[in-house]
């Protein structure tokens, strides 16, 4: 079996057996990664500290059939407001259980990867909520779930731009035009709802600056969560978490 070693993000972590843990990582090289860290939940093993989600870690791990064994793991970042605030990390779990779940596994990542370093950089800094649904959709381009917003995906005819209303179909992939707005999914959205859309798609996570109305944010959620439900055949198991805050 190959060693190797990687700079990754913790994104997902599960007990197994008495001791040991299931963890899943992003990697720098390698792209999702499931792991298996051998007495990893006893006090004083060397893997307890560094496996907390979202801690970013340097990894030695050697490769197996299903999943590969994490040898060593040393803390290169930590994020102190995950460990301090219920609502960030209820919004990072969301975003990184899209980040699992929307990738494959051991498809190397790197444009992705930075853009998942830049988005948990800004949970310190930004609202995590925004930052959250902005990441969502950001990853689901990334991961190639792009919803079109300036041309109809059923005949390709130009959005027109000046309306106030808008219906979005997230089985189409995009924003419908005049001539396809009765498509049984079609959801009606606002204006100003499409353009935070717009907005999120192409927000700068080191310099996040945006201005974000609440009834648009509403709208927003709706479509992405559709979004989700219609990709992943399921709601994010984080949503239960964020409701029950």
């Amino acid at each position: 079996m190959n060693n190797y070693e990687t700079e990754a993000i913790v994104i997902g972590s599960a007990n197994f057996g008495d001791a040991d843990k299931i963890v899943t990582l992003f990697t720098a090289n390698q792209g999702k990664v499931r792991a298996s860290a051998f007495g990893a939940r006893r006090p004083k093993s060397p893997l307890a500290a560094p496996l907390q989600m979202f801690h970013i870690v340097e990894a030695d791990l050697s490769e197996g059939y299903s999943l590969d064994t994490l040898k060593r793991a040393s803390i290169k970042k930590r994020y102190k407001k995950f460990g301090e605030d219920l609502e960030t990390f209820a919004y990072g779990m969301f975003a990184a259980e899209i980040l699992c779940e929307i990738f494959g596994e051991k498809q190397a990542e790197p444009e992705v990867y930075e853009l998942a370093i830049k988005i948990f950089d800004c949970f310190e800094k930004r609202n995590p909520r925004i930052t959250a649904v902005a990441a969502a959709w950001q990853l689901l381009f990334k991961a190639g779930f792009s919803l079109s917003t300036d041309a109809c995906p059923i005949c390709e005819n130009k959005i027109n731009a000046n309306k106030t209303e808008y219906a979005v179909s997230v089985k189409e992939g995009g924003f419908l035009c005049d001539y396809h707005t009765d498509v049984t999914d079609g959801i009606k959205i606002s204006a100003g709802a499409k353009k935070l859309i717009e907005d999120f798609l192409r927000l700068d996570f080191e310099n996040p600056s945006i201005s974000v109305r609440g009834s648009y944010l509403i709208e927003v959620e709706k479509v992405l969560l559709s979004f989700l439900q219609n990709i992943l055949g399921y709601n994010p198991k984080s949503l239960k978490f964020i409701r029950e805050l």
